[in-house]
């Protein structure tokens, strides 16, 4: 049987000191970044039922808060019944401890941290672009995702994982290991996997929901992404977009950027794709970025567009518009897409 050392063992002390801050609070919310994918929403649910079955905190003292809305194939997630809308949280719970989940930068849950200014702050989180925040930070860029810190935090403390927490934290390494194809993807990433499919996480099923139960608007948009869809420097960096007019009434907060950046992604030889959307506010772009590994893409996110991420994938918003966007973008990214760069796997 393969055996090997817990990843999380380096940050032991960090994580008692988080399991005393979780004991010790009378009152915890735990929040994620806005618009989550499946690692920020697995993970946020997954800890919410981590808190209810083992640190017996009655649910009226837990509040899981989401920033905007999600994909729709992200709404099979257990207790997504319990998620709160951060202009509806409740005037007077005051939680002790705010527990943040896959969230890059400290901006990104200010407006959240401001109205619990008291609260002591639990960072889990995988970002390089991490700056530590909070009063105890688990931060791992090399694990594929915060599901995966979470698994392994959960066994070193000893803590039981039920098959809703299970269903939660293999999605959330599900999709940010890409299926299991992206270099993130390790041995640790594999066994938590399959310790979390022991627990009865249905991988076909799991599958099914995340990535084979398109809406018809989102494959639409996939046609228009590919419609447009602009070549530069040989076919080494391409890029395409949705205008404000393609969304109809569709949910801007719902715009499927993952699957449609990593549609451009696909095509053969390309180093960068990148794909621009409406912003979750109005005069806002969202930038999506994916590459095959010759670039730093969440150094560049950050570097020109104030964004940040991952290497191979990174993200940003601009208070510009869609076209502006583009235009900034295909300056900053195409003179570095070059046939002689080197693969990072």
């Amino acid at each position: 049987m393969l055996e090997f050392s817990n990843p999380l063992s380096t940050d032991e002390q960090s994580a008692y000191k988080a399991d005393a801050l979780i004991k010790n609070a009378q009152a915890i919310a735990l929040v994620a970044h806005p618009k989550m994918d499946g690692d920020a929403a697995g993970s946020l649910l997954a800890f919410y039922d981590i808190l209810l079955n083992n640190y017996r905190k009655p649910a009226k003292h837990l509040l899981a808060i989401q920033q905007s809305d999600y994909t729709d194939n992200l709404k099979f997630l257990p207790h997504t019944q319990v998620l709160v809308d951060a202009e509806n949280i409740p005037v007077d719970f005051k939680p002790d401890l705010l527990i943040t989940l896959d969230v890059g930068s400290f901006e990104r849950v200010k407006n959240i941290a401001d109205k619990f200014k008291t609260a002591k702050i639990i960072n889990f989180d995988h970002h390089p672009t991490n700056e530590n925040f909070g009063d105890v930070a688990i931060n791992r860029p090399d694990l594929s995702s915060t599901g995966e810190i979470l698994f392994y935090f959960a066994q070193l403390l000893g803590i039981n994982i039920s098959q809703n927490a299970a269903i939660c934290l293999y999605v959330a390494i599900l999709t940010d290991s890409g299926r299991f194809t992206f270099s993130n993807t390790k041995t640790s990433t594999l066994f938590a996997a399959s310790k979390l499919v022991a627990l009865s996480a249905n991988p076909a099923e799991i599958a099914a929901k995340i990535y084979r139960e398109r809406t018809l608007e989102e494959l639409k948009f996939e046609q228009k992404i590919i419609e447009r869809l602009e070549l530069y420097a040989d076919g080494l960096f391409v890029i395409s977009h949705l205008d404000e007019d393609d969304l109809g009434d569709f949910s801007r907060e719902k715009i499927p950027t993952n699957f449609l950046v990593n549609t451009l992604k696909s095509l053969a030889n390309t180093q960068i794709a990148a794909v621009v959307v409406p912003g979750i506010n109005f005069g806002e772009a969202k930038i999506s970025l994916r590459g095959e590994g010759y670039h730093d893409l969440g150094k560049l996110a950050r570097e020109f567009f104030g964004g940040g991420g991952h290497y191979r994938a990174a993200a940003a918003t601009l208070k510009i518009s869609i076209r502006e966007t583009k235009q900034k973008i295909i300056e900053k990214l195409e003179p570095l897409c070059k046939p002689t760069l080197p693969q990072k796997f």
